[in-house]
């Protein structure tokens, strides 16, 4: 949240169940941006600075994986067990969060903040950012290389993609 926390919530009753102040540091810039639960049952989080760390379930220690060159807009967990991070650096970053690397980093939508990942049914990456279009990548993890797939200048008149208006299942 905008208060550097992580928190973590008993959906039935409300109350919390775990939290950590100054998730990400003790100043305005590291305030968090963005979270996801990971299958391990460690969390993933990401700050405005642009570091992304791995909590453990507890939250009582993380792991740092690596940052952005600024603010992480999103992260996205594919159905392979990879998280990919986006962000206001126009960079996509794929991680192992097992092994705690770098897979893959490079400019997912041409030189625009990164504000959307969707994986599609076919294992196709789709990235949008704060441009009208859309870049579909296939992500090899064995190379960790990328091939682009289509690039889309129709779907949107104006303006930033969000990933609500992104329903391309």
């Amino acid at each position: 949240s905008d208060d550097r926390s992580i928190r973590i919530w008993n959906p039935a009753t409300g109350a919390t169940v775990n939290s950590r102040a100054n998730a990400h540091g003790t100043t305005g810039t590291y305030n968090l941006t963005c979270v996801r639960a990971l299958p391990s049952g460690s969390i993933a989080t990401a700050s405005k600075f642009g570091d992304i760390r791995i909590w453990t379930p507890t939250l009582s220690s993380f792991s740092a994986l690596g940052t952005h060159t600024g603010m992480v807009n999103v992260l996205e967990l594919l159905s392979n067990g990879l998280l990919v991070s986006g962000g206001v650096d126009t960079f996509a970053v794929v991680w192992n969060t097992t092994s705690l690397t770098q897979k893959n980093k490079f400019k997912a939508v041409g030189g625009t903040s990164v504000t959307c990942i969707k994986e599609l049914n076919d294992g196709a990456v789709v990235f949008g950012g704060n441009s009208p279009t859309l870049f579909t990548y296939r992500l090899n993890y064995i190379t960790d290389t990328q091939i682009s797939i289509h690039n889309g200048t129709n779907f949107l008149a104006t303006g930033e993609l969000p990933c609500q208006d992104m329903n391309l299942y």
